[in-house]
């Protein structure tokens, strides 16, 4: 038979997709011999990936545990690499982390990271925890992009008995892959790129077994949009110090035997002087197909923005599945009311616009409301659960962000939605 190059790749996409869903659904699988102290490892969640900036991503990433006592729970050394190609930017991304963990109870862990890739403009996520976590799900489904090279230090632990730290100084180039009117396709278009901005940040996180979270960021970036010439033609930037910081609880409690009730609550401020990329991205899912928890499922994403806002989602769901296909499909339904409110700093003041960035910025001052009901878990693939819902968003006429038209303000999520 004859060798067909795009046989051969179907074929492969097809056994990757299959081991990355029917496995046992960890995100690593090993290489190398359990019996070994020592171990190589493959990461599946690297395999594959998709999102509104690059379309599909195609990778592959490694782990190497090398044990420096013997013993699988001592003092290990942890080595991760990997690396994806976006097929609408045509462009490779990659990164790699060099961590050390001590063992015992408290678990410290020291290292450093070097990644070059893609990364949300502005989020109000908590960044993931761990040292070699080189990228988060939230980082890739959004719409508002950015090309990072970032180098991490980093440390973390057990600080308390219920309570986890650490610690991350980073130096970073960035570069917004979007204008206001759309995305920018450096590679596509002859090589138009945004004005670069430069971050020295210090990032901190607290949490209290999962159900208070803190997370504190503070450093310096210069305002390329705001920069003038000397006397001799130079660029001079101006730089500034910004800071942010997120209060974060949640809390499932049961409701009798058949539901359970889950409350989730986020805090937010931050100086008036971040620039667009470390402010709050308040926006939702609206049109993009992509659900993620406690959004706004009525919103656009990147719709609304705050310097400082207030969240709060409740969510009542049964506790039983309809149904339970070996955890590929255990649907359970629920209804949720989802509140923000938030304001941007303008001048000195708390207000409902301003302009910053290049881009247009509104906030919910008036407040916002929606309520939503559907099923989740409908069918689970990769990690990925597939549903249904419908929202309703209700905010004050006088509100800029008001929809006048009825079917503005109704979201009718398909079951090809993806419900993390």
């Amino acid at each position: 038979m004859k060798f067909s190059p795009l046989k051969a790749i179907c074929i492969f996409s097809i056994f990757a997709l299959s081991l990355h869903t029917f496995s046992t659904k960890a995100q690593f699988i090993r290489i190398t011999p359990s019996r070994s102290a020592h171990g190589l490892y493959f990461d599946l969640d690297r395999l594959f990936n998709y999102n509104l900036y690059e379309h599909a991503r195609w990778g592959a990433g490694l782990r190497y545990i090398y044990s420096l006592d013997g013993s699988p729970a001592g003092r290990q050394l942890w080595v991760d690499a990997y690396g994806g190609y976006g097929v609408a930017d045509q462009a490779f991304k990659y990164g790699g982390a060099l961590s050390f963990k001590n063992g015992g109870n408290g678990q410290m862990r020291v290292g450093l990271s070097y990644v070059d890739d893609l990364e949300r403009a502005a989020s109000r996520n908590l960044e993931g925890y761990s040292l070699t976590n080189l990228s988060a799900n939230s980082v890739y489904m959004a719409t508002r992009f950015s090309h990072i090279r970032r180098a991490t230090a980093s440390v973390q632990g057990r600080v308390a008995p219920r309570w986890t730290a650490s610690a991350n100084l980073r130096y970073s180039v960035e570069e917004y892959l979007f204008t206001q009117t759309g995305m920018v396709y450096p590679t596509l278009n002859g090589g138009n790129h945004l004005p670069l901005r430069r971050f020295a940040e210090l990032a901190a996180t607290a949490d209290r077994s999962g159900t208070f979270k803190l997370f504190l960021l503070a450093g310096l970036t210069n305002l390329p949009y705001s920069s003038t010439l000397n006397e001799n033609g130079q660029l001079i930037e101006n730089n500034v110090f910004f800071i942010r910081g997120i209060a974060q609880y949640s809390k499932t409690v049961a409701v009798g035997s058949k539901g359970q009730f889950d409350l989730f609550g986020q805090l937010g401020a931050s100086n008036a002087e971040a620039p667009y990329s470390r402010i709050f991205d308040l926006g939702g899912t609206w049109g993009s197909a992509f659900y993620f928890s406690h959004a706004l499922l009525t919103l656009r994403p990147a719709e609304l923005a705050a310097n400082c806002y207030a969240q709060l989602c409740l969510r009542l769901a049964t506790v039983k599945p309809l149904w339970n296909l070996g955890g590929y499909s255990a649907p359970k339904v629920y209804a949720q009311v989802n509140g923000v409110i938030g304001a941007l700093w303008d001048g000195g003041r708390l207000a409902e616009a301003t302009y910053t960035d290049g881009l247009t910025l509104y906030a919910p001052t008036k407040g916002l409301l929606e309520f939503s009901a559907g099923v989740s878990n409908l069918l689970t693939l990769s990690g990925i659960s597939i549903g249904f819902a419908a929202a309703w968003q209700v905010a004050p006429e006088s509100a800029v962000y008001y929809r006048s038209n009825p079917a503005d303000r109704l979201a009718l999520l398909s079951s090809a939605t993806l419900l993390f």
